[in-house]
């Protein structure tokens, strides 16, 4: 069987993902790590394509009538022939087929590390004298699920999710008291963005969390100062990744031919090693200010000193006015 010529491709643009560009022609580029996917299949296969994006801008949910949203609806309606780089799961795969895993994702979170706070530790010198050394201390950033659904509970915190993700459907369906919670509170206040790229270093503050998969947090991380954001060790979930087709598509086996070989000649990372060297040079096109440890200098310690300086001071009126009213009493009395 012959491949087709041309393919409807269904997509979502993400910096360093995917990047729809146009050379001098005006004819469209793709670029980023799926960008070069499609690329490469599309050579092997020798089609063009087209592309459509989704009007509501999300991967899809199933709606209570059953059709679908976003890139799923797409696909669901016949409207494209494939979408590249999507989550597989069981419900939608009822709407959907998929190829053969190309890569795999944990999902996890993304916190901003607490302000440091000045720690005093006693240090003995060889003189004998007891002195202070001031260091920054950072405080210890939420690090699980726990951790962060008892925060979002206390009601101090708030968690992030991108619309239409399949770790939506899977937080529902976890047997887990925190994953219950965090979707209930997600779902509750809104907590949903569109996409992860259009969120800027102000949107994660101090007490806000992202959940996604790691890479796309690790890309997130990297555009901006990684020294303010901790991406968490703990494992939600970890999903597979494929090339979703829409029902009856001609040519599912020959794109799996394609996939196995991609796959096994280790493009995947070639191309992660692509997409970290252009964030690795634009961000040194882009000064960050990143904490840096010095000396510690008067200027660092002037509040504590003007405490205790403070302190001192009240100590001496105190001292003063005790030692008045101890004399005055005696003179009233020797009178």
């Amino acid at each position: 069987m012959k491949f087709p010529s041309k393919i409807k491709i269904a997509y979502l643009p993400s910096k360093y993902l995917l990047e729809i560009d146009k050379d001098e022609n005006g004819d469209i580029q793709l670029n980023g790590l799926i960008g070069q996917v499609i690329n490469l299949v599309s050579s092997k296969l020798k089609f063009q394509y087209e592309i459509q994006k989704p009007p509501d801008n999300e991967f899809g949910v199933r709606k209570k009538d059953g059709n679908w949203t976003g890139l799923l609806g797409i696909l669901q309606r016949k409207e494209a022939d494939m979408v590249f780089s999507i989550a597989v799961t069981e419900e939608r795969s009822q709407v959907v087929d998929f190829s053969i895993p190309y890569t795999f994702e944990d999902a996890t979170f993304i916190v901003r590390k607490p302000a440091p706070l000045i720690q005093m530790i006693s240090k003995s010198y060889s003189t004998c004298l007891l002195s202070y050394l001031a260091i920054p201390f950072h405080p210890r950033p939420i690090q699980t699920f726990e951790e962060l659904s008892e925060a979002v509970k206390s009601g101090n915190f708030r968690c992030l999710v991108e619309k239409g993700n399949s770790i939506i459907s899977f937080m529902h369906k976890a047997e887990q008291e925190h994953s219950k919670l965090l979707i209930e509170n997600i779902e509750k206040n809104n907590w949903f963005f569109e996409k992860l790229d259009e969120n800027d270093e102000k949107t994660l503050d101090e007490n806000t969390a992202i959940i996604g998969s790691r890479y796309p947090l690790q890309i997130f991380r990297a555009r901006f100062d990684s020294d303010l954001f901790e991406i968490s060790d703990d494992v939600f979930m970890v999903r597979n990744f494929a090339i979703a087709f829409r029902k009856n598509f001609c040519c599912k086996k020959m794109i799996n031919n394609v996939i196995s070989g991609i796959f096994t000649s280790g493009f995947i990372e070639k191309f992660k090693r692509d997409v970290w060297t252009k964030i690795l040079i634009q961000s040194k096109e882009v000064q960050f200010e990143t904490e840096t440890h010095h000396q510690i200098t008067v200027n660092d310690l002037s509040t504590l000193l003007f405490i205790v300086l403070g302190g001192y001071a009240l100590s001496f009126v105190v001292l003063i006015s005790e030692i008045a009213f101890s004399r005055l009493k005696k003179w009233h009395f020797t009178i």
